[in-house]
């Protein structure tokens, strides 16, 4: 786990932190990387990652929370297909570090991360109601819908995509279309 606060500090030796280890990722595998290595080119102390962070595996979960941040927070798609197409167009932005964790084998730690994220996007908060959902059983739809997102960014990043993601997003539309509830 990162560090949540809010405190501007916290977040730019976070920032900094992630841009270490990016740029280590870069140019070495990630399983020979030490914390020590992001520390010397993040120009922060072990005392400073380690108040920050548990692992690097919880940089990278930073990472994609900062970049998701503002994203699922988005209520405007007005339809599924058009959160898709959004969610689709926001990774193709990302194709370079898509590829580059794929090729690393530690594209599962993104997946992790956007599973744990996805369902805080205001939309699927939305549509989880709207197709009757509630707080009690909506961790049904939160895993079955969010792990298929990820399963189709998978797909896409080892077939070296592609597909656009206007096709991506009609193909997952075409797919969640059969089941009583999503509408176009």
């Amino acid at each position: 786990m990162f560090n949540r606060s809010k405190n501007p500090r916290v977040w730019q030796s976070l920032d900094k932190t992630a841009t270490a280890l990016f740029a280590l990722i870069h140019v070495k595998n990630y399983s020979d990387i030490t914390i020590s290595e992001v520390c010397l080119k993040a120009g922060l102390t072990r005392k400073t990652f380690y108040r920050d962070f548990d692992s690097l595996d919880d940089v990278i979960d930073f990472a994609v929370y900062a970049w998701m941040k503002d994203y699922i927070r988005n209520p405007d798609p007005e339809s599924f297909e058009d959160y898709a197409l959004q969610f689709f167009k926001f990774c193709a932005q990302r194709k370079e570090v898509l590829a580059l964790f794929e090729k690393q084998g530690i594209s599962h730690l993104l997946a992790r991360s956007f599973t744990n994220y996805l369902p805080e996007s205001t939309y699927l908060k939305s549509l989880a109601v709207q197709v009757g959902f509630n707080s009690e059983n909506r961790d049904y739809f939160w895993k079955s819908l969010v792990q298929q997102e990820v399963a189709f960014l998978e797909v896409w990043v080892q077939r070296g995509f592609k597909e656009t993601p206007e096709e991506l997003a009609r193909l997952n539309f075409r797919l969640l279309s059969v089941f009583k509830g999503v509408e176009k």
